[in-house]
């Protein structure tokens, strides 16, 4: 999906002056993470010269090195896939506690049948 100039800005803005996660962005403007990266990156391009404490590293100053975006879509993929599987176990868990509670009503009106019968 195509953002505009607009949106762009926006996230930068809201990247840099308000600490909005790129996950959060992606979110709010119904986009990818990578689209947000992109965005935030060439508004940063733009922008670093504006303000001298934004300029790339000097040259005494190591970077760090990136990581591949094939490693963060990977570990966006793992998240996601734990993520289900929480939702579906936490649903197995409600459909099993109203099972036991199925049972637990069962053996209620057996016992109090049994104690009246015996009485």
């Amino acid at each position: 999906m195509k953002i505009t100039e607009e949106q762009a800005a926006g996230m930068y803005r809201k990247y840099t002056e308000e600490g909005a996660t790129y996950k959060k962005l992606a979110e709010e403007y119904k986009v990818s993470i990578p689209t947000v990266v992109k965005a935030v990156s060439a508004q940063e391009a733009k922008h670093r010269w504006d303000d001298p404490s934004k300029a790339p590293l000097a040259c005494d100053q190591e970077a760090a090195p990136a990581v591949p975006q094939s490693v963060v879509d990977a570990v966006s993929d793992k998240i996601a896939a734990v993520e289900a599987k929480i939702e579906l176990t936490v649903a197995g868990i409600k459909m099993k506690q109203r099972e036991l509670e199925a049972m637990r009503t069962e053996l209620a009106e057996l016992q109090k049948w049994m104690k009246e019968a015996q009485a």
